[in-house]
């Protein structure tokens, strides 16, 4: 008999249809297993060091979660600000597959890993990417990106939040499902300074219909009465002391709580706030004025 092979009485039996299935249960078991692993070494493989853009060399990479996270640095511009503003191209990867790429060839921004990256935002079982970008300089502006990465890239979310920062998601009604928190800065220039002006919260929700994030901060309403409740008080303790002698500031005080209630869907009682609170003699026209800007702001639902 060859060398390594079976006699007949070794050789398996499959006569009984039993023992057929158990050795197919076997079989697909044992590939199951093996798929599994070839899946895990891909997903440990390294991501290669290939340039985004001719003239651009690795600065960093970092991992976060399943994420490997590379900075390519202009070899022109190669100077990086303590705050990470750059000429820089960020690259993603999981194992080594690029999903994302982010950065303009020439553009000077600091693009940041947010901190949400690797929790479930949506809470489809992949966890997931976000990233903001900010220009620099003073306020001036920032822009954040969410994304499901599966076995396609899918958008979450994708704002020019300017002014108001990177944004934060936070689980505000415990669902498991975090909900993102902004602002509408529109109201920066209106009546006062940048320092004193009243930058009313947005909050977008999670829509599982759209599958995206939709603004929804009526529904959060709540969340909000003790921040409210302290701005009047805030409000209120100004004008008892005396209005600041720029009538400008005197409505941004006012402005702070009432927009904290037409924002999060209490538009009369908003102005209602205002009504009593504000005391100059062109009190119809700032009503006017007031409720005229918050229905024009694409950031402002009923």
């Amino acid at each position: 008999m060859p060398e390594g092979q079976l006699s007949r009485a070794q050789q398996p039996r499959l006569r009984c249809p039993i023992g057929a299935v158990r050795w197919l249960r076997y079989a697909l078991a044992l590939g199951a297993v093996m798929a599994a692993q070839a899946a895990r070494t891909a997903h440990a493989a390294p991501a290669a060091q290939i340039a985004p853009f001719p003239g651009y060399t690795l600065r960093d990479e970092q991992r976060r979660d399943r994420f490997l996270v590379q900075r390519w640095v202009s070899a022109d511009s190669p100077e990086v600000s303590p705050a990470g503003v750059c000429d820089c191209i960020v690259n993603v990867y999981v194992g080594n597959r690029l999903v994302l790429k982010f950065g303009t060839p020439g553009d000077i921004s600091a693009i940041t890993i947010d901190e949400a990256t690797g929790g479930d935002l949506d809470s489809d079982g992949h966890t997931d990417l976000v990233v903001s970008t900010w220009s620099g300089g003073m306020h001036c502006c920032y822009s954040v990106r969410a994304y499901s990465i599966a076995r396609k890239v899918r958008t979450l979310l994708s704002l020019d939040t300017g002014d108001c920062g990177p944004g934060e998601f936070s689980d505000l009604d415990h669902d498991g499902v975090s909900e993102f928190l902004s602002c509408d800065g529109s109201w920066k220039d209106r009546y006062c300074s940048f320092a004193l002006a009243p930058f009313p919260t947005v909050v977008y929700a999670y829509d599982a219909a759209q599958r995206r994030y939709r603004i929804a901060t009526p529904k959060y309403a709540r969340h909000f009465d003790v921040e409210i409740a302290t701005e009047r008080a805030e409000a209120e303790r100004q004008i008892q002391q005396g209005a600041p002698a720029d009538a400008g500031d005197t409505k941004c005080a006012v402005l702070h709580p009432a927009l904290g209630l037409i924002y999060t869907g209490r538009l009369a009682e908003g102005l209602g706030l205002i009504s009593r609170l504000y005391h100059g003699a062109d009190l119809d026209m700032f009503l006017k004025e007031t409720e005229a800007a918050v229905r024009a702001s694409p950031l402002w639902v009923p």
